[in-house]
């Protein structure tokens, strides 16, 4: 869980999901739309999985700040209607997993499906990222960040086939050529024609 800023500088709790693969940063339009952020147009080009593309039409800035250190930043997120289904997807019964009492949660209650409003990539994901990391089960691990101890690992499922998986990796699509492209056109210099005296 993170803070973000509303239209009027409110500070309004919202459901993150780090990502350490995606290139970019996303957020719902749900989100967008109740927060009464501006809207931009945008041009962007993003790969999923298997090589679907897809371009997205519009972004929106948002101010982020971690509900437990001084830690926040501004990010340019595509606009999607849908970042993923509830994560996760059904309830986990986490009673066992030997997890301390009183440690600061990024997400307290993390083992029941939610929504996701924004997805923070990859140079969020190791900004955040700190030293400590523990590992109360075999499969488990608890990772300190500035947002809060994360929890992650492998779950252990009672029937693991019926459970769908997901999984992330989005990278920004344009192409190389297209970027070079456009940078020699704004660093290309007006042509000129020298005169003899010049020249000379």
């Amino acid at each position: 869980m993170v803070y973000v800023r509303d239209k009027w500088g409110q500070l309004v709790k919202c459901r993150a999901l780090l990502d350490s693969a995606s290139q970019g940063h996303f957020v719902t339009e749900r989100l967008v739309q109740q927060l009464h952020l501006r809207k931009f147009r945008a041009q962007i080009p993003v790969q999923c999985i298997n090589e679907v593309t897809k371009t997205i039409h519009y972004a929106a800035s948002l101010e982020i700040k971690s509900r437990f250190s001084n830690w926040e930043t501004e990010i340019d997120g595509a606009i999607l209607p849908k970042i993923t289904e509830m994560i996760p997807d059904t309830f986990v019964d986490s009673s066992d997993w030997g997890i301390p009492e009183g440690l600061m949660l990024a997400v307290e209650n993390f083992n029941r499906p939610n929504s996701i409003d924004i997805l923070l990539g990859a140079d969020v994901f190791f900004e955040v990222l700190r030293c400590d990391k523990s590992r109360p089960r075999n499969y488990l691990v608890l990772q300190d960040t500035d947002l809060g101890w994360i929890v992650s690992g492998k779950i252990p499922l009672a029937s693991p086939e019926e459970v769908p998986r997901t999984s992330f990796l989005i990278r920004n699509n344009d192409n190389l050529d297209q970027q070079l492209q456009r940078f020699w056109e704004i660093e290309e210099l007006p042509s000129k024609t020298w005169t003899a005296e010049e020249i000379v």
